[in-house]
């Protein structure tokens, strides 16, 4: 995993990289900052991700702070291959009954050309997102 953020992202300077402790790439715990205003790179796991639209499933479970996602230039959700659901409506059966504080459906960049007619990538949220899918559990 470190390997493929490497040369993915050579330029990356503050990042974030937040994944359980059964991953083979595991943060240094210097690099869990507070100051999120700065990360140019969050690397997350994803709960599972939809093949209609792209979307992927996140809870707090697997983000040290709800905004991360959110805040940071450029996103990674890692996703296990295995956790693919086909459609959207797939997905909310698979969401329906589980318990938990926060979730929400990550499909990005966003795009908008309100302002002078001017697209704008990013506006709300990251400018890049990059879902990586592994062949194990992470």
């Amino acid at each position: 995993m470190n390997a493929c953020i490497s040369d993915l992202f050579p330029d990356r300077k503050n990042e974030v990289i937040y994944l359980p402790k059964q991953a083979e790439y595991q943060p240094n715990p210097d690099s869990l900052r507070k100051d999120y205003a700065s990360i140019d790179l969050a690397v997350l796991k994803g709960e599972f991700a939809v093949a209609e639209n792209g979307a992927v499933w996140m809870t707090e479970k697997n983000m040290p702070d709800r905004s991360l996602p959110f805040i940071c230039e450029r996103l990674v959700l890692v996703i296990d291959g295995a956790e693919i659901v086909p459609t959207l409506r797939q997905a909310y059966e698979k969401i329906k009954n589980t318990e938990y504080q926060f979730g929400t459906f990550i499909a990005g960049p966003s795009k908008t050309a309100d302002i002078e007619q001017s697209l704008v990538l990013g506006a709300q949220g990251p400018k890049t997102l990059t879902v990586l899918l592994v062949n194990s559990k992470v």
